[in-house]
């Protein structure tokens, strides 16, 4: 699983992927046969020309939704934000984000979940909005965390992306220096998914934002 084109990002170097295979592994011991989970890789290999999200969406095709079958696909939540700034998706190219991908070929069959949290400034990024995280806090009837939220409801559907999401892309290519890719818009959290995996403001400011690529 390591053998793909993003090897030379040492991304899999991180422990998390090898956690979670062995933690599948662990629970496939104890399920029959017919039960056990089945993981697909989805970026390409050596030599596959193809991107990540054509790459993806090709494996979905062929291993779920021909089969009308489920699956749990995990990506980073950029690949599946349902909607971005129209500057940042004319500079995708072909990968316009998976989960708008699989909406226009299998319309209704996407639920997408994306984390909402703490995230410190990207250190290119000279000024954003700081989120306002009790805002959110304060809408939540519950003080567990982590804590799925649907985001087609009040007030977390009107909270702006670029308030809670503003961190997560970057764009370094203007004039203006580095910037969040949310800066000015006024997209909000309940078009960009249906809902948001919180985990709070975060003491642990360690997981930084990448800029985007």
């Amino acid at each position: 699983w390591k053998t793909t084109t993003q090897a030379a990002n040492d991304i899999w170097d991180s422990p998390v992927y090898a956690e979670f295979f062995a933690a599948v592994r662990d629970v496939n011991s104890k399920l029959p046969a017919h039960a056990r989970i089945r993981v697909f890789g989805g970026d390409p290999g050596p030599g596959d020309n193809r991107s990540r999200e054509t790459a993806a969406f090709s494996v979905l095709k062929e291993h779920v939704f021909q089969k009308h079958g489920k699956a749990l696909v995990i990506y980073g939540a950029a690949h599946f934000y349902r909607t971005l700034t129209m500057d940042y998706l004319s500079s995708m190219g072909g990968d316009s984000g998976l989960a708008r991908r699989l909406e226009i070929d299998y319309p209704g069959r996407t639920f997408v979940v994306i984390p909402v949290g703490g995230l410190a400034r990207p250190p290119a990024v000279k000024a954003d909005i700081d989120p306002d995280h009790e805002k959110f806090d304060r809408a939540l009837k519950t003080q567990v965390r982590p804590v799925l939220v649907p985001l087609q409801r009040l007030p977390f559907r009107d909270f702006t992306a670029e308030e809670f999401l503003g961190r997560t892309l970057t764009n370094c290519r203007g004039p203006g220096g580095c910037v969040s890719v949310f800066k000015g818009s006024t997209l909000t959290l309940g078009q960009m998914a249906d809902a948001c995996v919180y985990v709070g403001r975060g003491d642990d400011l360690a997981t930084k934002a990448k800029p985007a690529r």
